[in-house]
């Protein structure tokens, strides 16, 4: 049961949830063999239209939590997408956290790369140090601390995970999210529709054409 202050909030401001899983599954979205998708990123993105701002919400993949129907038992986070698709990630998301989520998008990792590419790369300012070095290795340009992401070295960027800990690599999904967002912002509507017809293959979602539209 949803707490009637998360209602009332959701009410008063016109906020949409949206519940985002990265699949470990390297290949196309083929998300009808879930017995291959554990959700190695969850988040939930907030859309705050009152504000005109984006909110990310990173959930630690490791968390120990309760996995509701048909599950029923306790299990790690990530774990909700392996045994059931979006539809129980969702319902533990909602029954862990007191939310009202109804939508979902799911990424494979080939869409995050396909995605970059299509906004012609990412660039991301480092400091020099081991974080940039490592980056140098995966070989992306530099300029300077800005660096220049194809789609291939964005996700190796996300999924750096033995210089420091799983926070930190949350942080650059957020990183890399934001900068998408930002080229996106710069497309015109015929630019971004075409982007979504070439995503679609990659991506399972429950929005409806014409909320993606609005979106």
């Amino acid at each position: 049961m949803i707490n009637q202050e998360v209602l009332d909030q959701v009410k008063n401001h016109h906020i949409v949830n949206i519940a985002l899983f990265g699949s470990d599954n390297a290949r196309k979205a083929q998300w009808n063999d879930y017995e291959m998708d554990r959700a190695d990123a969850t988040k939930i993105i907030s859309l705050d239209f009152d504000a005109k701002k984006i909110k990310i919400t990173s959930l630690q993949r490791d968390t120990l939590i309760w996995i509701p129907e048909p599950y029923n038992d306790y299990d790690k986070l990530n774990h909700a997408h392996w045994r059931g698709g979006p539809e129980l990630a969702v319902k533990m998301l909602n029954y862990n956290f007191d939310l009202d989520i109804t939508q979902y998008v799911g990424f494979s990792f080939e869409a995050l790369e396909t995605l970059v590419d299509l906004v012609d790369g990412i660039d991301i300012t480092l400091p020099d140090g081991l974080l940039a070095t490592q980056v140098v290795e995966l070989g992306a340009t530099r300029e300077g601390n800005v660096f220049h992401f194809n789609g291939k070295q964005a996700l190796g960027y996300c999924r750096l995970r033995k210089l420091d800990d799983d926070f930190h690599r949350m942080d650059r999904q957020n990183e890399v999210i934001l900068k998408i967002v930002e080229k996106l912002s710069k497309k015109n509507l015929i630019e971004l529709m075409d982007i979504v017809n070439e995503m679609l293959p990659y991506v399972e979602t429950n929005l409806t054409n014409n909320e993606i539209k609005n979106y």
